[in-house]
Parts: structure tokens; sequence; C-alpha cells
């Protein structure tokens, strides 16, 4: 369980359990991603009473992996706002492990009034020629159902965004879940693109430009975009029905056999 760090207004701390891993033994980068909005998240928030209250959304955030922290490791979670206007928050965080960088983070973030991130929620079908995706990572089970398709590039993954899935007191998806879907179908088209060799994610980038709601099938449509020497670069479009929603890219590198 997540723990308030001390001291700082972006600050948390997480005893990792067998269930916070992935099929490595090692901190799950969903978790690291799901961990770092969380962090970057409260310290924005920080500033909202001294604005008179306000929600925040995220615009854009970006997650470079350092290391990784190992099962029974203690992560500290810490950010801090570094600009501010009336409309958008900037902040960076870092997660650390035993004195070890693990991740470092930098969003941003607008500012709405109370009700903004609130929205009717929506209701869309199931996505047609799609399969359950089987999760293998303790972490992976708490995020599902996923769904999965295949395509030219790998596989589409899809989540229909149910009430686990949502930001706390609003009917959109939160910020966490996304990036968990981003590093699943992202991660899943960089190894496909390398014949299944094991890859590790270095670096996410996600920019928000629509909402997926309660109800919604939110679905990633990767490709793939480069590789140069051990690195592989993908991209994907997230897409609600015919409206793309959100933008990802990010960056793996190919581990030796």
């Amino acid at each position: 369980m997540l723990q308030p760090g001390a001291g700082e207004d972006g600050a948390l701390r997480l005893p990792l359990q067998p269930h916070h891993l992935n099929t490595g033994q090692r901190m799950h980068g969903g978790l690291v991603m799901g961990m770092m909005s969380l962090v970057l998240k409260q310290a924005a928030a920080a500033c909202l009473p001294a604005r008179g209250g306000g929600s925040l959304l995220l615009s854009s955030v970006q997650i470079d992996f350092a290391d990784a922290a190992k099962a029974g490791e203690i992560v500290q979670g810490r950010a801090r706002t570094t600009r501010h206007s009336r409309t958008l928050v900037f902040v960076r965080g870092e997660l650390t492990a035993c004195g070890r960088t693990t991740a470092t983070g930098s969003a941003v973030f607008r500012v709405v009034s109370e009700g903004g991130a609130r929205a009717a929620p929506r209701q869309a079908d199931s996505p047609a020629d799609y399969v359950p995706y089987p999760l293998k990572a303790p972490f992976s089970n708490h995020a599902g159902p996923i769904f999965a398709r295949a395509n030219g590039e790998g596989e589409e993954c899809a989540m229909r965004v149910l009430p686990h899935h949502l930001e706390s007191g609003s009917a959109t998806v939160a910020d966490g879940a996304v990036l968990l879907l981003a590093d699943l179908a992202l991660g899943r088209c960089a190894r496909h693109a390398v014949r299944g060799r094991r890859c590790v994610t270095l670096c996410l980038q996600l920019a928000r430009h629509g909402e997926a709601r309660l109800g919604d099938i939110l679905v990633a449509q990767p490709r793939h975009q480069g590789r140069s020497a051990d690195i592989e670069t993908v991209a994907a479009d997230f897409v609600v029905g015919d409206s793309a929603v959100m933008s990802a890219l990010g960056t793996w590198k190919v581990l030796p056999d």
C-alpha cells in the first residue's frame, strides 16, 4: 500500500511486495509509472488552495527509467512544482530505492473548474475481434481486464474503463491506468519488432488531448518507429470509437540473449 512521505507536498513511499513485481522480480513498469503519476499530481495539487480550488487534468507526462527496484526495498517518491500559471502547473519528480534513483518524471497539468474532471459516463460496445489478454505479472492482474487483437505491428490492446480505473471522485480514466496500458501495448510492439527478445522500458511520454470515461473502450494502436543499435522506438495512438484521445512515444532497450 502506498504511504504518505514526510515533509513534502508530493511524497509517497511503497514497501515492495510480491504482487508489485514483474516476471523478472523487479518493480513492475506500470507501477513505476502509476506511482510517479500520483507523486507528480500530488505535488501539483498543493498549488490549488492558493488558487481557490479547482481540479487537475494531465496534459503531458514523461517518465524515464534509470534502475529497477527489487522485492523488499522501499521505494520513495518525491516531486515539486517548478512553475505555475493561471491555467497550468509544471512539476518534476523522482523515485528512489535504497539511495538509487529508479525513475525521474516531469508533467504538465491543466487547472480546471471543480466540476471539469467529471463527465457523464458514455457506453461503448465491447471491441469486436478482440480476445482476453493473458496478464502474467502479478501487478498487471490489478489492471485488467485487457483485450488484444493482432495487427501488422504486433497487437492492439484495449481496456474497458471500469470503476477501479477511474480518478478518485471522477468518471474519467486515471493517469496511472492509461500509463500501464501504454507500457503494455508499446512494450508488446517493441518485442514483436525484435522477434520476442526481452526488452525493458527506458522512457515513456504521454500526451492527453481528450478523455476516456466510465464505460468507454480505450484502444491503444501501437506502431514501430525505428531502431538504433539496441534501442527500439515505438509510438501509439489511443482512441475511443473514432476519436483520438491520447498519444504516446516510448523507447525500449533490447537485452542480450
